[in-house]
């Protein structure tokens, strides 16, 4: 994830197990880890002049770039946003408080998203919003989608694209003192079969077949007789991760203080993660790393060209502040 010098970022993501930032709506759920189809699973947000904070003021400029996960063959796909002050719901799904604070057309198809601009109204106009809502309906196929104005049901131009809707909250700062901050996972330390994972370059191989085996595209070999994933101990490889004691703040009164946690998602092209995500609570020791396993495809189901296999982690603080990580490996066929 880049930063700026005078931009802060932070994410918003869906969790089956938590208040969700961000929710989609489909003809279908996909395993929560596996990236099968084009997946929005976050979007990253940049408030001007705010290195670090996590929750934009108001008056704030703000852009938001989506985070679109693609799968081994990737679609390209066509959004529309929709920027609001939300409704304060308990229960339910937030709405729009009033008209929307911006409004993007449908976007070029493209295997990526592009960003939205918008700044974020003065407090008196906010009418007692304490958070943003963004919507984003979009379709893959490179289909034109569109938002139902009553319903807000999306659709595709094209009845083999598939349609979504999918609602980013973006909890606001009314304090600069008192804002949220995100963690990081570009700093810490990955390994892969207990081997250094580095992040890949810009000018990485797309293929197995071209790679060498590095730090940064770590080579796996699946052997003939590997157990498939099925099997009651399957094949499997483990990776590990570093969380820093400085990626948790501590907030509350001075009196009573209180320890962020940390809940990381796991995303893979292919094969299956051992769970969808992780938690790194107020108690964990933060030099003890995280570790999980990765079932790779059956031994049949590999290309006999190896397959590049990639790997996204993305944390959430609770409050606002989230961190995002990738990862590829080769995936390849033994004897």
């Amino acid at each position: 994830m880049s930063r700026r010098a005078r931009e802060s970022t932070f994410v918003l993501l869906l969790l089956a197990w938590g208040s969700s930032g961000l929710s989609a709506c489909g003809p279908g759920f996909d395993p929560a880890s596996f990236i099968e189809r084009p997946r929005l699973v976050g979007a990253e947000v940049r408030v001007e002049g705010a290195p670090g904070r996590a929750t934009p003021l108001p008056g704030d400029d703000v852009t938001l770039e989506p985070w679109l996960l693609q799968p081994e063959v990737p679609s390209p796909v066509r959004a529309s946003y929709v920027v609001c002050a939300a409704t304060d719901v308990r229960r339910g799904a937030a709405g729009c408080r009033a008209m929307p604070l911006a409004f993007v057309p449908a976007t070029p198809p493209s295997e990526s998203l592009p960003p939205v601009a918008f700044t974020v109204p003065p407090e008196a106009e906010l009418a007692g919003a304490s958070q943003l809502l963004v919507l984003v309906a979009s379709c893959d196929r490179g289909a034109l989608p569109s938002l139902d104005a009553s319903t807000f049901l999306p659709t595709c131009d094209d009845p083999m694209a598939r349609a979504e809707l999918t609602t980013l909250q973006i909890p606001l700062a009314f304090d600069a003192m008192l804002a949220n901050h995100h963690p990081t996972l570009l700093d810490e330390a990955f390994t892969v079969d207990a081997g250094p994972w580095s992040p890949r370059t810009e000018s990485a191989p797309a293929s197995c077949a071209l790679a060498e085996p590095d730090e940064t595209l770590p080579r796996i070999v699946i052997p003939s007789d590997a157990a498939p994933p099925d099997a009651m101990e399957p094949f499997a490889v483990t990776l590990t991760f570093t969380t820093d004691e400085d990626d948790r703040e501590t907030y509350g009164s001075a009196a009573s203080p209180l320890r962020e946690s940390l809940q990381i998602s796991h995303y893979v092209t292919h094969g299956q993660m051992e769970r969808s995500f992780s938690a790194v609570d107020a108690m964990s020791d933060p030099s003890m790393p995280v570790a999980i396993d990765w079932i790779p495809p059956a031994f049949v189901d590999v290309p006999e060209a190896g397959a590049v296999v990639r790997f996204t982690w993305i944390a959430r603080d609770l409050r606002g502040g989230f961190a995002r990580a990738d990862r590829a490996l080769c995936l390849v066929r033994g004897s």
